[in-house]
């Protein structure tokens, strides 16, 4: 079953790494869906450098996961910078997912927002999987 998971939040990060480096450039498709609003305005405006770090990141952990579900190479070399990512990411992801979830469903910020509505059901959800994924292997791993 972790394995399973392993891989398919090891997906779900390849995939959104194809989205932020196409997003970084140039590419506007769901643009408007992943940038909270304030007053139908965009509460900030992404850069392409930014947005390449973010894909950067996604798929370091991408990478991770899938030498951990595969051969472990990195994990028998690099045991503490594995273990530092897996620890990192799962926090990181699940304070995203409980911090989105606070702010849209219990106080309100941003629910009538496009980005409100897709947080609650799409961007939540997943952070929260990827959260679990990563310190579920960090708990395992960790000497």
């Amino acid at each position: 079953m972790v394995f399973l998971l392993t891989l398919i939040a090891a997906a779900a990060l390849v995939g959104l790494t194809g989205l932020h480096l196409y997003w970084a450039g140039g590419g506007q498709w769901g643009v408007r869906y992943v940038v909270p609003e304030v007053d139908g305005k965009p509460l900030f405006r992404p850069q392409a450098v930014t947005t390449l770090a973010v894909a950067a990141l996604l798929f370091w952990g991408a990478a991770i996961l899938i030498d951990v579900a595969s051969s472990g190479f990195l994990i028998r070399r690099y045991p503490l910078v594995v273990l530092l990512t897996l620890w990192v990411y799962g926090l990181a992801f699940a304070v995203r997912a409980l911090a989105g979830w606070f702010l849209v469903a219990v106080l309100g910020k941003g629910r009538k927002t496009v980005f409100g509505y897709y947080e609650l059901r799409i961007y939540g959800p997943i952070c929260l999987l990827l959260g679990v994924v990563f310190l579920l292997l960090a708990l395992v791993l960790t000497p």
